[in-house]
């Protein structure tokens, strides 16, 4: 998967980046000299699911929007919706975002009058319908199948990390409606994996204790800039973001990640989800979750709901 983007200066100067990795293409667009002369970065356009592919009918690579079957717009729409319903996800959305879908396809202007690691996260969970979309029907099925609040439905589903959609059919069902998942028939799954550096959070590291702040703090009209503004310089002034490792507590996966830990007793969300709830006892460290087996990591109703009351708690 890739992403396409644009980069807007201070001088009116726009960039467009088609099929990158990830958004790194932009710490090198304003130079030292660039630095020196005032020009900065004053916001970055996400592209969402623009893509440079080949068309075999025409023999040659187009630009054009590709989606995979496992997402449809209309779920994409309804998590913007919800992601510009957060404050701390829209108040770096100046321009009035239009909630109808055509809108979305031209592009989320992101200002850069931020810190670097709060621009970019912005960015990430803008993006989850593209790179995670297995995160996204969890959090989607976690709200019309399981009945949990949207905010709840949001923790949770970065907690279980499914950045993979899991889905089981009856005989005769389409394979490829990402409609049918968000019904009965999609697996609720708890990842065992490890996450990627392009990850919304780390999931080694995200707690109980920390999923509650983050449900009481940052969902909340009035998120607490103390905990979630980013420590990192406004991207606007530095015109980069650092990219630390996953083990560094300013990397960009934990910036929502509060009262971070590994260990089963200082309450790792995925170790004692597993442990506790799912009652898989032979997990005794976070390493040992990446032998389970795929259903050893299903979640059943009854299940999601103790999880849900967990959080809400």
């Amino acid at each position: 998967m890739s992403v396409s983007f644009e980069v807007e200066t201070n001088t009116h100067k726009v960039l467009k980046f088609m099929s990158r990795a990830c958004f790194a293409a932009v710490n090198h667009v304003v130079t030292t000299r660039d630095s020196r002369d005032g020009v900065a970065i004053q916001r970055i356009t996400y592209k969402p699911f623009y893509q440079n592919i080949y068309d075999k009918d025409i023999d040659a690579y187009i630009d054009t929007h590709h989606m995979n079957p496992t997402m449809s717009w209309d779920l994409a729409n309804k998590w913007w919706d919800y992601m510009l319903s957060l404050p701390f996800v829209s108040e770096l959305l100046p321009n009035n975002q239009s909630n109808h879908v055509e809108a979305y396809k031209q592009g989320f202007k992101v200002d850069c009058n931020a810190n670097a690691d709060r621009v970019m996260l912005v960015l990430f969970l803008l993006r989850l319908p593209q790179f995670s979309s297995g995160i996204v029907r969890s959090w989607a099925r976690l709200v019309s199948y399981h009945k949990a609040h949207p905010d709840t439905a949001f923790v949770i589903a970065l907690g279980l990390n499914n950045r993979d959609p899991n889905c089981d059919y009856r005989e005769g069902e389409e394979q490829n409606n990402p409609e049918t998942c968000l019904t009965a028939q999609m697996v609720d799954r708890i990842s065992s994996q490890t996450c990627s550096e392009n990850s919304v959070i780390y999931n080694e590291y995200f707690t109980i204790r920390g999923a509650k702040i983050l449900l009481n703090r940052l969902t909340s009209q009035e998120p607490d800039k103390s905990l979630f503004n980013g420590k990192q310089e406004s991207f606007s002034r530095c015109s980069k973001y650092l990219r630390y490792g996953k083990t560094e507590p300013r990397a960009i996966g934990r910036l929502l990640v509060k009262h971070p830990s590994k260990s089963y007793r200082r309450g790792n969300f995925t170790l004692k989800v597993i442990k506790d709830i799912l009652k898989v006892d032979r997990v005794l460290r976070f390493d040992d979750c990446l032998y389970l087996n795929r259903n050893e990591c299903n979640i059943n109703p009854s299940q999601m709901q103790e999880i849900i009351s967990l959080i809400e708690s």
